[in-house]
């Protein structure tokens, strides 16, 4: 009870988690009946997948077809066996969850992979790849989804990044649609969602959907949030909005 008359439940054992989730705001989490071999916790935040599993990819349960989207996730570990990180396109009539995010001529799967020299690149789907920033272990990831203009931008540890290896960007700059994207092919008007896939090694992911936690610690400096819906370690670009019910509706 936040009103400050006090009634309160007694902590009987463990220790309590604020959450922004609340019956008049659902965020988004990773979905569990979507993927395959992945172990979900933390509220549905959490997923990990053991290396002596087989591919899989894992989406979230909102997928938004319009709007202005922010999300963050953390890789704490598996880094070293190419994972992707990305959005996935829910109405496709080629849902693959078994092989490469969205793997499918047709660019089901907007995605961000690492894990060596050779595998730091953006992809549609299976199609041919541009090099990219690289990211490992303990990196945040940032997420920026533009569905009413059909863009999508990578960003890491509070630095945006455009199309390419060498070059950045800002916030500011992608809230008022001048930055140049990692993809500008999102198909407006369909339902796109955020997605993970894993290889062939172990590999644990905490996604910040707007709760503040990535896992069960909290984030270390909140960032501005004009929409003031949600909670995340850098600054949301102005504009765009955490992934939920309210933003939704809004």
């Amino acid at each position: 009870d936040q009103s400050g008359n006090n009634n309160d439940f007694t902590v009987g054992a463990g220790t309590l988690t604020k959450t922004e989730d609340n019956p008049s705001n659902v965020f988004a989490t990773f979905d569990p009946l979507s993927p395959q071999n992945y172990t979900f916790s933390n509220g549905n935040n959490t997923i990990y997948r053991a290396g002596s599993t087989g591919q899989s990819t894992a989406i979230a349960t909102l997928a938004p077809s319009s709007g202005k989207w922010y999300w963050e996730v953390k890789l704490n570990s598996g880094q070293t066996d190419y994972p992707r990180i990305g959005i996935y396109e829910m109405n496709s009539d080629n849902h693959t969850y078994t092989t490469h995010l969205g793997n499918a001529s047709n660019g089901t799967g907007k995605w961000w992979g690492s894990g060596n020299t050779t595998n730091n690149k953006i992809a549609n789907g299976n199609d041919t790849s541009t090099a990219f920033h690289s990211f490992t272990n303990g990196d945040i990831l940032m997420f920026a989804m533009d569905n009413d203009n059909g863009k999508l931008w990578f960003g890491k540890n509070g630095t945006w990044y455009t199309n390419d290896n060498s070059t950045t960007t800002t916030g500011t700059a992608i809230g008022n649609n001048t930055a140049t994207p990692a993809f500008s092919n999102v198909t407006v008007g369909k339902n796109w969602t955020p997605a993970v896939f894993g290889n062939a090694g172990g590999e644990t992911w905490q996604c910040n959907f707007g709760n503040g936690y990535f896992g069960t610690t909290q984030i270390s400096s909140e960032g501005t949030n004009a929409s003031n819906i949600g909670k995340f370690e850098f600054d949301v670009p102005p504009n765009f909005t955490a992934i939920s019910t309210k933003g939704l509706n809004e």
